[in-house]
């Protein structure tokens, strides 16, 4: 969480500088983008699991990273490498080895072992994801609530197998804490070229009987930055479900 406290002016967006306004803005879109990754994460650390991990604990087999102190996992699978010096439009960053990894911006995909320069304009913090990951993006929202049965779209990285669980509950009150929530396990069999949503487990107060669910293979061009990708529309009643997917880019 991160949150600007403290005395003096607003805090609000539009009380800051007009040419600061844009930057803050997509850090705001990013983050209601990322909802349904967010509140997974949330559950998963419920359970004994962690937001973020040096690349020394990710990676212990990697000695290139051990030390690295400027880039961080997001997770097990968002290599986040944020802009730590004033004035800068590019850095260096090192891509671990043993995972192939793509640019969440661009959708290019690089190999890992080695160390890339890339863009970093104060709008634009450089991420990678690994191939692998099945991560889950929300509608464009202004609110955290605002539109809860709106399609979730599936980023697929193919190259690897992965795994995810999807959580939901009510998204207010305690009723998770005494067995109200849900969950669906995404797999995804690389070589098959297959995801699976499997059948939902559990349920909560006012839980939709369906859900829309949009499967993106990132590609370049394809299920980049915070547009809308190409995919698979499905309708998804809580039934386990195999897609097959587009070629791997």
């Amino acid at each position: 969480m991160f949150r600007i406290h403290g005395t003096g002016a607003g805090k609000e967006v539009y009380s800051f500088p007009e040419g600061a306004r844009a930057p803050l803005l997509g850090a705001v879109a990013l983050r209601y983008r990322l909802l349904p990754f967010l509140y997974a994460m949330s559950w998963r650390v419920t359970e004994g699991g962690s937001f973020l991990y040096p690349l020394g604990m990710a990676f212990p087999d990697d000695p290139a990273v051990r030390r690295i102190g400027d880039e961080y996992m997001f997770g097990r699978n968002l290599l986040v490498s944020p802009v730590v010096e004033k004035g800068v439009t590019t850095r260096p960053v090192r891509l671990p080895a043993g995972r192939v990894w793509y640019d969440f911006w661009t959708g290019d995909r690089f190999d890992g072992d080695r160390t890339i320069t890339v863009a970093a304009p104060i709008d634009h913090m450089p991420l990678h994801v690994a191939a692998g990951t099945i991560l889950p993006l929300g509608a464009e929202v202004q609110y955290a609530d605002q539109s809860p049965d709106q399609p979730v779209e599936l980023r697929v990285y193919r190259g690897a197998d992965g795994r995810f669980t999807l959580y939901d509950d009510a998204g207010d009150g305690q009723g998770w804490r005494h067995g109200a929530r849900a969950t669906i396990a995404l797999t995804l069999d690389d070589a098959a070229g297959t995801l699976t949503l499997g059948p939902r487990d559990g349920r909560y107060p006012g839980m939709a009987a369906n859900r829309q669910f949009r499967i993106v293979t990132v590609a370049p061009g394809n299920g980049a930055g915070l547009s809308q990708g190409r995919g698979i529309d499905i309708r998804y009643d809580g039934r386990r479900q195999v897609v097959r997917l587009a070629p791997a880019g």
